[in-house]
């Protein structure tokens, strides 16, 4: 009989997938409330969410004896895709980049405009990205990020952790003064063209959204 989950904190869709043997997402997606699948990226969660988890049947095969046989399981796939631009809003210049996800070696990846994409174990919830330099006037950088902690953007929090990730507020969500969060707020308005009322209607989560990607 199909059991009710609640989403933890770091918990996105492909990797509870994974860590019921299933091989994409679209199980728990047939599954769940008709919500979840209409939603734009359903694999995103937020903490505290119910999903449907869908009995898990044994595979079944029928193989000839006396001979040799290569069975392939598959397994969900998931990426990491991070842009790095600049203030002013453009690709940064560096093209070299390391990355270190959690439990695995470091692996030197290229930048393609600003653009960083490769694969990782979909249980991953941390890596650190090193970003070396275009030139010598400027010191390499180093970002440690949370995977699958990022909340959805129709979320207070989960717009003002993209406006943070965006380079317009530096303050954690919960920790945030509210002049200062208010101000991030408006210069993001004011960069996109939208209404300078300070708070988070649903035209700025939307833009938000856009910009951000997901």
């Amino acid at each position: 009989m199909p059991e009710q989950r609640k989403v933890q904190p770091g918990e996105h869709l492909t990797g509870i997938a994974e860590q019921l043997g299933l091989p994409d997402t679209k199980t728990i997606l047939s599954k769940s409330a008709d919500s979840l699948s209409k939603r734009p990226h359903p694999e995103m969660l937020n903490p505290g969410e119910t999903l449907t988890v869908p009995d898990l049947e044994p595979l079944k095969f029928t193989l000839a004896t006396g001979k040799r046989h290569k069975l392939t399981i598959q397994r969900p796939k998931a990426k990491l895709r991070v842009t790095f631009d600049t203030f002013q809003g453009k690709a940064t210049a560096a093209t070299d980049a390391e990355v270190t996800p959690e439990g695995k070696p470091a692996e030197k990846q290229s930048l393609d405009s600003g653009k960083l994409e490769m694969k990782i174990a979909p249980a991953c919830a941390q890596a650190l990205v090193k970003v070396k330099s275009p030139d010598d006037k400027r010191p390499d950088i180093h970002w440690r990020l949370k995977l699958g902690f990022l909340v959805r953007s129709e979320s207070g929090e989960g717009a003002l952790a993209r406006l943070r990730n965006l380079g317009y507020y530096r303050a954690v969500a919960r920790d945030a003064d509210p002049r200062e969060r208010r101000a991030a707020i408006e210069e993001f308005q004011f960069d996109h063209g939208l209404t300078l009322s300070g708070t988070l209607d649903d035209d700025t989560k939307k833009k938000i959204e856009e910009i951000y990607g997901c």
